[in-house]
């Protein structure tokens, strides 16, 4: 949900194992969280993988890879992303962690890791992301700790920072950010987090990057930062939807509008709503995760995060 805050932040440090897991995605069953690219190109595969060198996955059967079969061809860009909401984690403060296997061209093919904040209008990388949460502090959001990321000094062949080069077996990385989604006084209701592959016009008949167990978690700050609560207006049920979900306001605030969003920022649902219930039909939506805004009669919004089954 999107409200105002006041939020003072203090010079901090912590342990990892000052964590709580909200998910570990395995990819033995589906996930909520995980959303597969769509373009006909993508070669991100999710099974189990029997290459030259990625002949397994961490644990398990199943890892997603750069195809599951074949070495990863020329002149690609493939990506999955990780869709992540404030209202999953109890703390604005959310980690990924994930294990992975390179095997590329060192400094021309290879993966990065990109962030956005508005439903995939825009993107950033993530050493790169300088959201602030206050407009007075300029605090970066990003990185408050990190573990075998990738640098400013580690390009890949158009100039963007991430991983490449082989790798001698399962690397764990980590990485978090103290400030999800809060920008310049606002709570943004959703991040995406992409993971990006990509290669030049040379074939290299190499594996490329496989991925297994990305653990989802959020870290807990104790007293170094000021809690805030984050209390949303909407009631919303059920959710994953089948054919129909109910929308009601908690405090009979009158829903004025209502605007759903693709995965990729999409338009697809505009409605004038002018009462505190509304009955939302999928229709023809296709399934997947969408997003709803919600526009009150004072000009606030909130938006939710729908799954259609």
């Amino acid at each position: 949900p999107i409200v105002f805050v006041s939020f003072v932040a203090e010079a901090t440090t912590f342990q990892w194992g000052d964590t709580t897991e909200v998910e570990l995605i395995t990819f033995e069953s589906e996930s909520t969280y995980f959303v597969q690219g769509t373009p006909t190109t993508n070669i991100w595969q999710v099974g189990q993988p029997s290459k030259t060198l990625f002949t397994e996955a961490y644990s398990g059967a199943n890892a997603v890879t750069t195809d599951t079969l074949n070495p990863y061809p020329a002149n690609n860009h493939s990506w999955f992303d990780l869709v992540l909401a404030i209202y999953d984690f109890d703390y604005p403060y959310v980690g990924i962690e994930f294990l992975q296997k390179l095997n590329t061209t060192k400094s021309n093919d290879g993966g990065y890791l990109t962030v956005s904040y508005d439903y995939g209008v825009t993107w950033i990388n993530i050493i790169e992301d300088t959201i602030s949460f206050s407009e007075w502090l300029k605090t970066p959001s990003f990185p408050l700790e990190t573990r075998n990321l990738y640098s400013k000094e580690d390009s890949l062949y158009n100039g963007e920072f991430g991983f490449s080069g082989e790798s001698l077996g399962w690397e764990k990385v980590q990485f978090s950010w103290y400030t999800m989604m809060e920008k310049k006084g606002y709570w943004y209701d959703t991040m995406i987090v992409r993971f990006n592959f990509i290669s030049d016009t040379i074939p290299e008949n190499k594996d490329g990057w496989m991925i297994d167990n990305i653990r989802l978690f959020w870290v807990d700050l104790g007293g170094s930062v000021h809690e805030t609560s984050i209390v949303s207006n909407l009631d919303v049920f059920p959710n994953p939807v089948n054919e129909l979900t109910v929308i009601r306001t908690k405090n009979q605030q009158a829903i004025q509008k209502i605007e759903v969003f693709s995965i990729n920022g999409q338009l697809v649902v505009t409605n004038i709503v002018q009462s505190n219930e509304y009955h939302f039909h999928k229709n023809n939506l296709q399934p997947g995760i969408y997003f709803m805004k919600c526009t009150f009669g004072n000009a606030s919004s909130e938006i939710i995060k729908l799954i259609i089954n």
